[in-house]
Protein backbone atom coordinates (compact mmCIF):
# COMPACT_ATOMS: atom_id res chain seq x y z
CA UNK A 1 0.00 0.00 0.00
CA UNK A 2 2.81 2.43 0.92
CA UNK A 3 4.65 1.48 -2.29
CA UNK A 4 1.60 2.45 -4.38
CA UNK A 5 1.09 5.67 -2.39
CA UNK A 6 4.71 6.78 -2.94
CA UNK A 7 4.55 5.83 -6.63
CA UNK A 8 1.44 7.93 -7.21
CA UNK A 9 2.91 10.80 -5.17
CA UNK A 10 5.79 10.83 -7.64
CA UNK A 11 3.41 10.66 -10.61
CA UNK A 12 1.31 13.59 -9.34
CA UNK A 13 4.41 15.69 -8.55
CA UNK A 14 6.11 15.07 -11.90
CA UNK A 15 2.94 15.72 -13.93
CA UNK A 16 2.35 19.02 -12.14
CA UNK A 17 5.97 20.14 -12.58
CA UNK A 18 5.82 19.17 -16.26
CA UNK A 19 2.70 21.32 -16.63
CA UNK A 20 4.29 24.19 -14.68
CA UNK A 21 7.40 24.15 -16.88
CA UNK A 22 5.25 24.17 -20.03
CA UNK A 23 3.31 27.19 -18.70
CA UNK A 24 6.57 29.02 -17.89
CA UNK A 25 7.92 28.36 -21.40
CA UNK A 26 4.64 29.65 -22.87
CA UNK A 27 4.81 32.82 -20.76
CA UNK A 28 8.49 33.35 -21.65
CA UNK A 29 7.64 33.37 -25.38
CA UNK A 30 4.96 36.00 -24.65
CA UNK A 31 7.27 38.43 -22.80
CA UNK A 32 7.45 41.93 -24.30
CA UNK A 33 10.85 42.51 -25.91
CA UNK A 34 12.05 45.16 -23.38
CA UNK A 35 11.57 42.62 -20.56
CA UNK A 36 14.37 40.45 -21.98
CA UNK A 37 16.82 43.25 -21.21
CA UNK A 38 15.89 42.97 -17.51
CA UNK A 39 16.33 39.20 -17.14
CA UNK A 40 19.33 37.18 -18.25
CA UNK A 41 19.25 34.03 -20.32
CA UNK A 42 20.92 31.99 -17.55
CA UNK A 43 18.37 33.21 -15.00
CA UNK A 44 15.44 32.01 -17.12
CA UNK A 45 17.09 28.64 -17.85
CA UNK A 46 17.89 28.08 -14.17
CA UNK A 47 14.36 28.99 -13.06
CA UNK A 48 12.58 26.72 -15.55
CA UNK A 49 14.92 23.72 -15.18
CA UNK A 50 16.34 23.77 -11.63
CA UNK A 51 14.09 25.89 -9.40
CA UNK A 52 10.93 23.98 -10.36
CA UNK A 53 12.49 20.61 -9.48
CA UNK A 54 12.03 20.79 -5.66
CA UNK A 55 8.31 21.51 -6.13
CA UNK A 56 7.73 17.98 -7.48
CA UNK A 57 8.44 16.37 -4.09
CA UNK A 58 6.17 18.74 -2.19
CA UNK A 59 3.25 18.51 -4.65
CA UNK A 60 3.00 14.75 -4.03
CA UNK A 61 3.21 15.21 -0.25
CA UNK A 62 0.69 18.07 -0.24
CA UNK A 63 -2.20 15.58 -0.51
CA UNK A 64 -0.86 12.52 1.31
CA UNK A 65 0.88 14.01 4.36
CA UNK A 66 -2.00 16.02 5.93
CA UNK A 67 -4.47 13.16 5.40
CA UNK A 68 -2.23 10.35 6.63
CA UNK A 69 -0.46 12.09 9.52
CA UNK A 70 -3.53 14.15 10.49
CA UNK A 71 -5.68 11.01 10.50
CA UNK A 72 -3.14 9.15 12.66
CA UNK A 73 -3.02 12.05 15.12
CA UNK A 74 -6.82 12.31 15.38
CA UNK A 75 -7.08 8.55 16.01
CA UNK A 76 -4.59 8.75 18.90
CA UNK A 77 -6.32 11.80 20.40
CA UNK A 78 -9.69 10.06 20.17
CA UNK A 79 -8.23 7.10 22.09
CA UNK A 80 -6.83 9.41 24.79
CA UNK A 81 -10.17 11.18 25.29
CA UNK A 82 -12.01 7.85 25.49
CA UNK A 83 -9.42 6.54 27.97
CA UNK A 84 -9.63 9.58 30.24
CA UNK A 85 -11.00 13.02 29.16
CA UNK A 86 -8.66 14.85 31.56
CA UNK A 87 -5.60 13.14 30.06
CA UNK A 88 -6.91 13.96 26.59
CA UNK A 89 -7.22 17.64 27.49
CA UNK A 90 -3.67 17.69 28.93
CA UNK A 91 -2.36 16.05 25.74
CA UNK A 92 -3.86 18.70 23.44
CA UNK A 93 -3.42 21.69 25.78
CA UNK A 94 -0.16 22.91 24.21
CA UNK A 95 -0.95 21.98 20.60
CA UNK A 96 -2.87 25.25 19.96
CA UNK A 97 0.11 27.16 21.42
CA UNK A 98 2.43 25.43 18.95
CA UNK A 99 -0.02 25.93 16.10
CA UNK A 100 -0.10 29.69 16.83
CA UNK A 101 3.58 30.40 17.65
CA UNK A 102 5.34 28.22 15.07
CA UNK A 103 3.73 29.86 11.96
CA UNK A 104 4.50 33.32 13.35
CA UNK A 105 8.18 32.44 13.71
CA UNK A 106 8.21 30.71 10.33
CA UNK A 107 7.04 33.87 8.58
CA UNK A 108 10.39 35.61 9.16
CA UNK A 109 12.16 32.50 7.87
CA UNK A 110 9.98 32.71 4.77
CA UNK A 111 10.96 36.34 4.13
CA UNK A 112 14.65 35.50 4.61
CA UNK A 113 14.24 32.59 2.20
CA UNK A 114 12.87 34.96 -0.44
CA UNK A 115 15.82 37.29 0.05
CA UNK A 116 18.26 34.37 -0.24
CA UNK A 117 16.75 33.22 -3.56
CA UNK A 118 16.95 36.78 -4.89
CA UNK A 119 20.63 37.10 -3.93
CA UNK A 120 21.48 33.71 -5.48
CA UNK A 121 19.81 34.78 -8.72
CA UNK A 122 21.81 38.02 -8.74
CA UNK A 123 25.01 36.01 -8.19
CA UNK A 124 24.11 33.66 -11.07
CA UNK A 125 23.45 36.62 -13.35
CA UNK A 126 26.76 38.25 -12.38
CA UNK A 127 28.66 34.98 -13.03
CA UNK A 128 27.06 34.80 -16.49
CA UNK A 129 28.08 38.39 -17.25
CA UNK A 130 31.66 37.71 -16.12
CA UNK A 131 31.92 34.62 -18.33
CA UNK A 132 30.61 36.54 -21.37
CA UNK A 133 32.95 39.49 -20.73
CA UNK A 134 36.03 37.68 -19.42
CA UNK A 135 38.17 39.18 -22.21
CA UNK A 136 37.30 42.74 -21.14
CA UNK A 137 37.82 41.88 -17.46
CA UNK A 138 41.38 40.66 -18.13
CA UNK A 139 42.30 43.42 -20.59
CA UNK A 140 41.15 46.19 -18.22
CA UNK A 141 42.72 44.54 -15.17
CA UNK A 142 39.47 44.45 -13.17
CA UNK A 143 39.80 40.85 -11.90
CA UNK A 144 40.23 41.95 -8.28
CA UNK A 145 37.24 44.31 -8.57
CA UNK A 146 35.07 41.47 -9.92
CA UNK A 147 36.30 39.10 -7.17
CA UNK A 148 35.50 41.75 -4.53
CA UNK A 149 31.97 42.00 -5.96
CA UNK A 150 31.61 38.20 -5.84
CA UNK A 151 32.84 38.26 -2.25
CA UNK A 152 30.12 40.78 -1.36
CA UNK A 153 27.40 38.56 -2.89
CA UNK A 154 28.73 35.43 -1.17
CA UNK A 155 28.98 37.25 2.16
CA UNK A 156 25.40 38.52 2.01
CA UNK A 157 24.15 35.00 1.13
CA UNK A 158 26.14 33.59 4.06
CA UNK A 159 24.65 35.99 6.60
CA UNK A 160 21.11 35.41 5.30
CA UNK A 161 21.56 31.63 5.53
CA UNK A 162 23.05 31.96 9.03
CA UNK A 163 20.01 33.95 10.18
CA UNK A 164 17.73 31.31 8.62
CA UNK A 165 19.58 28.54 10.52
CA UNK A 166 19.32 30.44 13.82
CA UNK A 167 15.58 31.02 13.47
CA UNK A 168 14.84 27.56 12.09
CA UNK A 169 16.63 25.78 14.93
CA UNK A 170 15.09 28.08 17.53
CA UNK A 171 11.70 26.97 16.21
CA UNK A 172 12.88 23.35 16.49
CA UNK A 173 14.12 23.92 20.06
CA UNK A 174 10.81 25.52 21.06
CA UNK A 175 8.85 22.70 19.47
CA UNK A 176 10.94 20.02 21.22
CA UNK A 177 10.65 21.84 24.55
CA UNK A 178 6.85 21.92 24.32
CA UNK A 179 6.77 18.26 23.25
CA UNK A 180 8.90 17.24 26.25
CA UNK A 181 7.06 19.32 28.83
CA UNK A 182 3.69 17.71 27.99
CA UNK A 183 4.70 14.25 29.40
CA UNK A 184 5.68 16.03 32.65
CA UNK A 185 2.10 17.28 33.00
CA UNK A 186 0.76 13.85 32.02
CA UNK A 187 2.81 12.19 34.77
CA UNK A 188 1.84 14.86 37.32
CA UNK A 189 -1.90 14.97 36.59
CA UNK A 190 -2.13 11.25 35.76
CA UNK A 191 -0.29 10.36 38.96
CA UNK A 192 -2.62 12.59 40.96
CA UNK A 193 -5.67 10.86 39.43
CA UNK A 194 -4.19 7.40 40.14
CA UNK A 195 -3.46 8.29 43.79
CA UNK A 196 -7.05 9.47 44.29
CA UNK A 197 -8.50 6.40 42.61
CA UNK A 198 -9.95 8.26 39.60
CA UNK A 199 -7.73 6.37 37.16
CA UNK A 200 -5.98 3.01 37.08
CA UNK A 201 -2.24 2.68 36.66
CA UNK A 202 -2.85 0.59 33.51
CA UNK A 203 -4.90 3.35 31.92
CA UNK A 204 -2.13 5.87 32.70
CA UNK A 205 0.52 3.63 31.11
CA UNK A 206 -1.72 3.16 28.03
CA UNK A 207 -2.25 6.93 27.79
CA UNK A 208 1.50 7.62 28.06
CA UNK A 209 2.23 5.04 25.35
CA UNK A 210 -0.41 6.60 23.10
CA UNK A 211 1.01 10.10 23.68
CA UNK A 212 4.47 8.83 22.76
CA UNK A 213 3.00 7.80 19.39
CA UNK A 214 1.25 11.19 19.10
CA UNK A 215 4.50 13.16 18.82
CA UNK A 216 5.59 11.42 15.60
CA UNK A 217 2.64 12.50 13.38
CA UNK A 218 2.61 15.97 14.97
CA UNK A 219 6.33 16.35 14.14
CA UNK A 220 5.61 15.17 10.58
CA UNK A 221 2.84 17.78 10.25
CA UNK A 222 5.17 20.55 11.47
CA UNK A 223 7.83 19.38 9.00
CA UNK A 224 5.16 19.38 6.31
CA UNK A 225 4.31 22.99 7.20
CA UNK A 226 8.00 23.93 6.92
CA UNK A 227 8.23 22.23 3.51
CA UNK A 228 5.05 24.04 2.46
CA UNK A 229 6.61 27.41 3.38
CA UNK A 230 9.78 26.54 1.40
CA UNK A 231 7.72 25.45 -1.62
CA UNK A 232 5.59 28.60 -1.36
CA UNK A 233 8.73 30.78 -1.40
CA UNK A 234 10.04 29.00 -4.50
CA UNK A 235 6.69 29.22 -6.27
CA UNK A 236 6.23 32.93 -5.47
CA UNK A 237 9.75 33.70 -6.73
CA UNK A 238 9.07 31.84 -9.98
CA UNK A 239 5.66 33.49 -10.34
CA UNK A 240 7.08 37.00 -9.80
CA UNK A 241 9.81 36.45 -12.37
CA UNK A 242 7.35 35.24 -15.03
CA UNK A 243 4.73 37.95 -14.42
CA UNK A 244 5.85 41.05 -16.32
CA UNK A 245 3.47 44.02 -16.49
CA UNK A 246 2.36 42.96 -19.97
CA UNK A 247 2.02 39.58 -21.71
CA UNK A 248 1.12 39.06 -25.35
CA UNK A 249 -1.84 36.84 -26.05
CA UNK A 250 -1.53 34.31 -28.83
CA UNK A 251 -4.09 34.82 -31.58
CA UNK A 252 -6.17 31.64 -31.36
CA UNK A 253 -7.99 30.99 -34.66
CA UNK A 254 -11.62 30.03 -34.14
CA UNK A 255 -14.45 29.34 -36.59
CA UNK A 256 -15.96 32.71 -35.61
CA UNK A 257 -12.88 34.63 -36.82
CA UNK A 258 -13.64 36.33 -40.15
CA UNK A 259 -11.31 35.41 -42.99
CA UNK A 260 -11.17 38.96 -44.39
CA UNK A 261 -10.82 41.76 -41.81
CA UNK A 262 -12.23 45.08 -43.05
CA UNK A 263 -11.46 47.32 -40.05
CA UNK A 264 -8.78 50.03 -40.38
CA UNK A 265 -5.51 49.94 -38.40
CA UNK A 266 -5.71 52.78 -35.89
CA UNK A 267 -3.23 54.28 -33.40
CA UNK A 268 -4.56 56.71 -30.81
CA UNK A 269 -2.07 58.83 -28.81
CA UNK A 270 0.48 56.02 -28.72
CA UNK A 271 3.58 56.66 -26.60
CA UNK A 272 6.51 54.26 -26.15
CA UNK A 273 9.28 54.76 -23.57
CA UNK A 274 12.18 52.51 -22.59
CA UNK A 275 12.98 51.31 -19.06
CA UNK A 276 14.85 54.57 -18.35
CA UNK A 277 11.83 56.72 -19.26
CA UNK A 278 13.25 57.99 -22.60
CA UNK A 279 10.36 58.46 -25.04
CA UNK A 280 11.03 57.16 -28.54
CA UNK A 281 7.43 57.67 -29.68
CA UNK A 282 5.19 60.38 -28.29
CA UNK A 283 1.42 60.64 -28.77
CA UNK A 284 1.29 59.21 -32.30
CA UNK A 285 -2.12 59.04 -33.99
CA UNK A 286 -2.59 57.25 -37.27
CA UNK A 287 -5.32 55.54 -39.28
CA UNK A 288 -4.54 53.17 -42.17
CA UNK A 289 -7.48 52.08 -44.35
CA UNK A 290 -7.73 48.32 -45.01
CA UNK A 291 -5.61 47.22 -47.96
CA UNK A 292 -3.68 50.52 -48.12
CA UNK A 293 0.06 50.57 -48.83
CA UNK A 294 1.84 53.31 -46.85
CA UNK A 295 5.38 54.39 -46.12
CA UNK A 296 6.55 55.98 -42.86
CA UNK A 297 9.71 58.09 -43.05
CA UNK A 298 11.78 59.74 -40.33
CA UNK A 299 15.31 60.70 -39.32
CA UNK A 300 15.43 58.54 -36.15
CA UNK A 301 16.00 54.94 -37.28
CA UNK A 302 15.59 53.57 -33.73
CA UNK A 303 12.21 55.30 -33.31
CA UNK A 304 11.05 53.88 -36.66
CA UNK A 305 12.10 50.41 -35.51
CA UNK A 306 10.15 50.82 -32.27
CA UNK A 307 7.08 51.98 -34.22
CA UNK A 308 7.31 48.88 -36.41
CA UNK A 309 7.58 46.67 -33.31
CA UNK A 310 4.50 48.35 -31.80
CA UNK A 311 2.52 47.87 -35.01
CA UNK A 312 3.26 44.13 -35.17
CA UNK A 313 2.74 43.70 -31.39
CA UNK A 314 6.33 42.90 -30.48
CA UNK A 315 6.40 45.76 -27.93
CA UNK A 316 3.39 47.09 -26.01
CA UNK A 317 2.83 50.86 -26.00
CA UNK A 318 3.59 52.69 -22.75
CA UNK A 319 0.32 54.62 -23.14
CA UNK A 320 -2.36 55.08 -25.75
CA UNK A 321 -4.00 52.28 -27.74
Amino acid sequence: FKMRIHTFQGVVGERQVRRLRFMLLDRMLRFPLPHFSKVSQGELISTISAETEPLAGFIGDSFAQPLYQGGTMLTILLFLFIQQPTIGLVSVALIPVQAYIIPKLQMKVKLLGKERVRKVRQLSERIGESVENVREVRVNGTVRYVMAEFSQYLGSIYWIRLEIYKRKYFVKFLNNFINQITPFFLFSIGGYLVLHGNMTIGALVAALSAFKDLTAPWKELLDYYQNMIDAQIKYEQISDQFSPPFLFEWAQPTPATPTDLKAPLRLEAVTWANEYGDRMLQRLSLEVPPGALIGIAGTNALALRRLAEVLVRLSPPTSGR
